[in-house]
């Protein structure tokens, strides 16, 4: 689940709740947290105007964690 926050100040915030209930262990929270980072790192120019909460749901797969990573690059780029 990703929330968009409409914001006025120049810098755009990041931030996740990843849980250990959700997502296991330390390694693979962590992977999922710097895929995350990764995928908002390559638009940040194009999201200035708003502040991003990622919240995970349920644990994905790891097989299919590029797949994720694309989409949550098309979330942050998306319009209202």
């Amino acid at each position: 689940m990703v929330y968009r926050i409409a914001k006025s100040g120049q810098i755009a915030c990041l931030g996740m709740v990843v849980s250990k209930r959700i997502a296991g262990n330390g390694v693979y929270r962590n992977r999922l947290k710097r895929l995350v980072r990764e995928a908002y790192r390559i638009q940040p120019e194009k999201t200035q105007p708003f502040d991003f909460v990622v919240r995970l749901k349920a644990r994905p797969d790891p097989k299919l964690l590029h797949e994720a990573s694309q989409e949550l690059t098309k979330l942050f780029l998306s319009t209202p």
